[in-house]
């Protein structure tokens, strides 16, 4: 059975039992654009969740359904004045009591994304938030004074709050690619430990980024672009004067598409970095990256534990695995001694 709603909203749903499918009711103005998106894995849910969008005459106009890992979220604009139908449900039709999610379905502007990715702690800076279906706006933002690296940040435009969008702040002199003629700027001259920040304007463009380095100085390169919600998949290299390359990196890990590596410079002089797209057809005032260049840290000795579930099936009479995977580091390299409390009675 439809139910209305009210823009703008957050839904608080479940799909149960089996084969449920959730049906939320919205009016749309024609030329207006709409936001829908789904929580349910990002918060311990089961659910993998599809949306689909009918409009007043039945037709589906937009549907989703992976769009922040297992999470739908999709943007559509509306054709016509009317009632505007989001249907919601398992993607394999499944459900239970504990198929929850969260739906938000809202108008306005949208930040899809920014430019820069983030800027020094306790500055102010220009930024351009681009939205679908209008030109980008420039705003100054304050960045925080205090809090994590990376933030979740929102502006008022036109008297209303825009959607949360990611934000990485450093403490570490910044250097930018200009907004004028983007599309010709490639890079520049900075000085380390820096924090370079660019796009690939345009596909095939290649970033460069010249520095003076010293001997012996062993430096972190790490590149932020899809941890902060960039679609570039960089790939970056660091070349020496005469331009031999000295260090490479593609993907960070097989989860990961950002660039990171540690290079120990062999001499004093000039050194340029190289930031590209990996594919050379892909590119846009979205590809937007933040490349921290500065000396390694030293890391303490010590080790972290992770468990890969958060539950263990017991039968009667016998005996379970519990795998948990310790990653040592600064060195550590000592024996790790674990005990386990509060188990229920008769395990042991």
């Amino acid at each position: 059975v439809p139910q209305a709603v009210k823009l703008p909203v957050t839904i608080n749903g479940r799909i149960f039992p089996r084969e449920d499918i959730d049906i939320w009711t919205f009016q749309a103005k024609a030329g207006q654009y709409y936001v829908c998106e789904v929580m349910a894995q990002r918060l311990g849910s089961p659910l993998d969740s599809r949306l689909i969008i009918v409009d007043p005459s039945g037709k589906t106009v937009a549907q989703n359904t992976d769009g922040i890992g297992k999470d739908s979220r999709l943007r559509f604009q509306a054709t016509q004045d009317g009632l505007y139908q989001v249907h919601i449900h398992d993607v394999e039709f499944r459900g239970l009591q504990h198929y929850v999610y969260r739906l938000s379905i809202r108008d306005g502007f949208f930040v899809d994304h920014v430019y820069p990715l983030g800027g020094r702690r306790g500055s102010t800076i220009p930024v351009q938030l681009f939205s679908q279906g209008e030109p980008p706006r420039q705003m100054q933002l304050a960045m925080p004074k205090t809090g994590p690296a990376k933030q979740l940040s929102s502006v008022n435009v036109d008297g209303k709050a825009s959607n949360r969008f990611a934000l990485d702040v450093s403490d570490l002199p910044e250097f930018q690619e200009t907004f004028s003629d983007q599309d010709a700027s490639e890079g520049g001259e900075c000085e380390v430990p820096a924090v370079i920040n660019g796009r690939i304007s345009k596909p095939g463009q290649v970033d460069t980024w010249h520095f003076i380095g010293q001997k012996d100085v062993t430096l972190q390169f790490d590149l932020l672009a899809e941890r902060l919600g960039s679609p570039l998949d960089s790939v970056l290299r660091l070349l020496d004067a005469d331009g031999k390359q000295l260090a490479h990196s593609d993907d960070m890990s097989k989860a990961v598409s950002d660039s990171q590596f540690k290079f120990k410079l062999p001499a004093d002089g000039r050194y340029t970095i190289e930031v590209k797209e990996r594919f050379a057809t892909r590119g846009g005032l979205q590809y937007a990256y933040r490349l921290y260049v500065a000396p390694q840290t030293t890391v303490s000795a010590g080790f972290s534990l992770q468990l890969p579930a958060d539950a263990i099936t017991l039968d009667r009479g016998a005996e379970a695995k519990l795998k948990i995977v310790a990653t040592r580091q600064g060195g550590f390299a000592g024996p790790i001694v674990l005990s386990l409390q509060g188990l229920p009675w008769g395990v042991t």
